[in-house]
């Protein structure tokens, strides 16, 4: 029979020492108190979801008079939100109102003799576009052109610098438009729009 002696003090002390360099790490001090506690993560803000808009939602948000056959198309610009935030995007959002029985052309119709709708708008220092200004869908009337009515929304995204300062900005711009009736239309016309835009340094100062 073989008999199995238990470990030597010896042995089971290598065996203590090997553990707790394991423990220790390579290259690392063997740690005096052992915490099974989890460090707590630092403290970060999530960043900010902003869900885009529908044009149904973004008009209501507007305050546009009532056009009339007098002044037959109205606008009015603004930015969504109307607080940015530096390294942030945001949109600019253009809502035009078109009188009853009148309409303004499209843009897409080939040897057309109208002008179409188009939007220009003047960025201060600290906001860039980030693409084309982006229109609805156009109605094909009677004679197959693509017109506007009743109203729509013009919508371009926008970015802000990273290191844009806290400020309040303008942003100008320019609608251009000929708008018609079934008898007649007027020369090609434009109105002036602008809106105030806040801006939030990174760190959330005003």
């Amino acid at each position: 029979m073989v008999k199995i002696e238990p470990f030597s003090k010896p042995i089971v002390g290598a065996v203590l020492l090997i553990e707790a360099f394991l423990a220790a790490g390579c290259g690392a001090d063997a740690p005096t108190v052992i915490s099974t506690e989890m460090p707590s993560p630092a403290a970060v803000d999530p960043p900010r979801v902003v869900l885009p808009k529908s044009d149904v939602q973004l008009a209501a948000e507007f305050s546009v008079p009532e056009p009339s056959p007098s002044t037959p198309v109205v606008a009015a610009m603004k930015l969504d939100p109307p607080t940015a935030i530096a390294g942030e995007s945001a949109e600019l959002a253009v809502y035009v109102r078109i009188a009853r029985a009148h309409y303004i052309h499209a843009s897409g119709d080939s040897d057309s003799a109208f002008s179409p709708i188009e939007m220009r708008a003047t960025l201060p220092k600290g906001l860039q576009t980030q693409g084309e200004w982006r229109f609805p869908v156009a109605e094909i009337d009677k004679a197959g052109r693509r017109v506007f009515r009743n109203a729509l929304i013009l919508r371009c995204p926008v970015k802000v610098s990273s290191d844009a300062p806290a400020s309040t900005l303008v942003v100008s711009g320019q609608l251009s438009f000929q708008v018609c009736t079934d008898e007649l239309c007027w020369p090609l016309q434009s109105i002036e729009v602008s809106t105030p835009v806040t801006i939030q340094s990174s760190g959330g100062s005003p």
